[in-house]
């Protein structure tokens, strides 16, 4: 199913016309809600990558991560100057707080938590996670999660969803 064909059974389905004005600003909603609720319950493998462009700062026990980077984050590993790479292990923020809090305690990290969204967007902007132990060097790492595919619109007329999961898209209106 392409675009033009989902606007006019979606417009048939809520019995209106594909010109009403009402339709045509709430439609990108409508498909933006659709299709992200399908990559988040469906949880595709062509929407995961691995990135890595962040670093860690010797001394520095937080890392921001852009809200647009990841729908959902699942993987993050450290790589050390070899070369190597080790995953670092999900935890809540309480345990990393409590056990490396007081910033005395550098090493290679460990664990790491998610511990919110940044003050000034309260989260809309990024997502803040704090590590333990606090890098003792800079760090490159390496994070792995799900992205969002380009959404159906008028100049992207055909997705995986819509030509392999047409009927789930029209279920999810």
């Amino acid at each position: 199913m392409d675009y033009n064909a989902y606007v006019q059974q979606i417009s048939t389905m809520a019995v209106v016309p594909v010109t009403d004005t009402n339709f045509q600003i709430i439609l990108p909603q409508m498909i933006s809600y659709a299709e992200l609720r399908m990559q988040r319950d469906l949880d595709f493998l062509s929407t995961q990558i691995s990135n890595s462009n962040y670093s860690l700062t010797a001394g520095n026990g937080t890392l921001t991560i852009p809200t647009s980077a990841f729908v959902v984050m699942e993987t993050f590993e450290v790589i050390d100057g070899s070369g190597s790479s080790m995953p670092l292990l999900a935890v809540g923020k309480e345990f990393i707080q409590n056990v490396y809090g007081t910033g005395s305690s550098t090493g290679l990290p460990q664990y790491f938590a998610v511990y919110g969204g940044d003050s000034a967007t309260t989260g809309l902007t990024s997502q803040n996670m704090i590590i333990g132990p606090i890098p003792d060097l800079n760090y490159a790492i390496r994070l792995t999660g799900t992205v969002r595919s380009a959404p159906l619109s008028a100049s992207n007329t055909t997705t995986y969803i819509s030509t392999y999961y047409q009927i789930c898209l029209s279920w999810h209106q």
